[in-house]
């Protein structure tokens, strides 16, 4: 196997190299995790951050990292952990910087949303997002990034509301026009998953992907049963990954007079070194849409 084959930080500095990437959007845990024995040290705010921060320049270092953030825009998503402790979210900032929730490209736009296991969707932010879609006109293809995957059993039992708010939202903005106005889901999670969330009564969908683990080990989570998701929607799982394969997503959006917004979709793929017992599978390990 080639080292793109083993390696997807390998794959994706060598497409950020050889093609046109816009934008690298880093979700979830960006370090290796810290050793069980320096993980209750480390919670403790009062005490040295210095574990994490050697975390950090470990993984923020590698060369092939280093080609991804030197070679394009690169925008990052605090996950769960690093919001944990007010030490855990220092390094974070100091590493990753300030962030601005949405990234405009004119007719396609990027908006990241906090939305936290611990606490999901705060009201600052529902309003936020309902403000900018009212807002922009010209924006007819949104790719929505959030941290926690929406559709697994554990978000959906604990954050049902918050999940249907944002359903009904992007739904509702595209069927405001009927030139052709695309959203799609990009979520984090343990696990490459490819869903399509559709309305019950209805022939619209919006997709939605969890780009699964890239640095970590994967782990697999419960996917909402089809037909047991949130109320007025019903799901089509399209893809998973074995468990014990790390990956990333490609997303291509576009916008034509023709086919209005459109949003390309291609997994990427890499056994961990040691994979366990594959799980029944739906794809092959590399998947177009």
């Amino acid at each position: 196997m080639t080292d793109d084959e083993i390696d997807p930080w390998i794959k994706l500095a060598r497409l950020v190299e050889e093609q046109e990437v816009d934008l690298v959007v880093h979700m979830g845990r960006k370090t290796q995790p810290l050793p069980k024995h320096l993980t209750k040290n480390v919670s403790n705010p009062s005490l040295s951050a210095e574990p994490l921060k050697v975390r950090y320049r470990e993984s923020f270092t590698r060369p092939d990292k280093q080609t991804v953030l030197s070679h394009t825009a690169n925008t990052m998503l605090l996950s769960d952990e690093e919001q944990r402790t007010p030490t855990h979210a220092d390094v974070a900032e100091q590493y990753q910087g300030p962030q601005d929730a949405f990234l405009d490209y004119g007719v396609c736009g990027v908006y990241k949303m906090d939305f936290s296991v611990k606490n999901g969707v705060a009201r600052a932010v529902k309003k936020d997002l309902e403000t900018l879609l009212d807002s922009s006109p010209a924006l007819r293809n949104l790719l929505v990034c959030i941290e926690p995957p929406l559709v697994s059993m554990k978000v959906v039992n604990e954050w049902e509301r918050d999940v249907e708010w944002l359903l009904n939202l992007l739904f509702s903005w595209k069927s405001e026009d009927d030139k052709g106005k695309e959203a799609t889901i990009v979520c984090g999670g343990t696990m490459a998953a490819s869903t399509e969330i559709h309305e019950s009564q209805g022939k619209s969908f919006i997709r939605c992907l969890c780009a699964g683990a890239m640095t970590s080990s994967p782990v697999n989570f419960d996917l909402c049963p089809e037909d047991d998701f949130i109320k007025g929607y019903k799901l089509r799982h399209e893809y998973e990954t074995w468990e014990g394969e790390r990956s990333f997503v490609t997303l291509g959006l576009t916008v034509t007079p023709s086919r209005g917004a459109a949003a390309a979709v291609e997994f990427h793929t890499a056994p961990c070194v040691k994979t366990p017992t594959p799980r029944t599978r739906r794809s092959t390990v590399t998947r177009s849409y």
